[in-house]
Parts: structure tokens; sequence; C-alpha cells
């Protein structure tokens, strides 16, 4: 099997490319590890850490200068920043909603205008979060609704 390594730049999304005669064990298992590679965040509640995979999360948001991740089950604490999180989450489905939060756009249902010129998301769990005036062009080239 040959190995071509072809580096890209910072803001390039990197991605991988397998040019397979068959799908064999040995191909699945690489597909299988780089999938589930640094797939995760690392969250705390009750002095205990959890992994949290980034399909489970519905949101990150910062709160009194803490940062917390959200899923269906649990609050977690994250000893990151949002800044570096988002950095982390720059080429997965996750996009900064507001000074405060990110949300990740997999768990949107709907997402409409308010009075006052924000956006608001209902979320797959019912819960409705703010957009940002400002992180709404944002939102609109995740969702595919930007103009060309």
């Amino acid at each position: 099997m040959k190995i071509i390594i072809d580096e890209v730049k910072e803001t390039q999304e990197e991605y991988i490319l397998f040019h397979i005669r068959e799908m064999d064990m040995k191909v699945s298992n690489a597909i299988h590890y780089l999938e589930n590679m640094d797939t995760f965040l690392v969250g705390k509640a009750d002095e205990k850490f959890y992994k949290v995979k980034f399909k489970d999360l519905y949101y990150i948001e910062t709160v009194d200068k803490k940062t917390f991740l959200y899923t269906n089950e649990n609050v977690l604490e994250s000893s990151e920043k949002l800044y570096q999180l988002e950095k982390k989450l720059q080429f997965a489905d996750f996009v900064r909603v507001s000074k405060s939060m990110i949300l990740n756009i997999d768990m949107i249902e709907l997402v409409y205008p308010t009075i006052s010129g924000r956006f608001e998301a209902k979320l797959l769990n019912q819960e409705v979060v703010a957009i940002s005036r400002s992180y709404v062009p944002g939102l609109k080239k995740k969702l595919g609704l930007g103009r060309d």
C-alpha cells in the first residue's frame, strides 16, 4: 500500500481520501480509527471526567467565565476557553452564535427571526437559544443559506 501525504494550509480543511480495490477489514479498521480520532471533548461533573462526542453536544456556553458542555443528558464543565473549543471545532458542524455560545448545527430543528433582528434556534430537545445579530451571517453560511 502506497501512502502519499500532501500538507494543506492551516485555513484549509484536512481530509483523507482512500483509493481502494475493495473494502477489507484493514481499510475498515483504518476508517473507524480516523473517524473516532479527536472527535470528543472532556467535561467534568461531580469530580468525574467524561468524554463527550462532538455529535452528542447541543452547544457550548460560557457563563460567569466558566465554560459548559451541554448534551441531552448532562451539563459538564470544560477547563478550556470558548475560543480554544471554537478552534478545535472549526471544521466540525459547529458555529459561533453569540459571544458566549457555540452551537452544533446538527441539533437545530428550526431557525427563525425575532422582532429585534436577532434569530432564535429551536433545538431537537425543544430548547430555544438566541443567535446574536452579528453571528447570523456565519450561521447562514454554515447552513448553506448564504449568498454566493
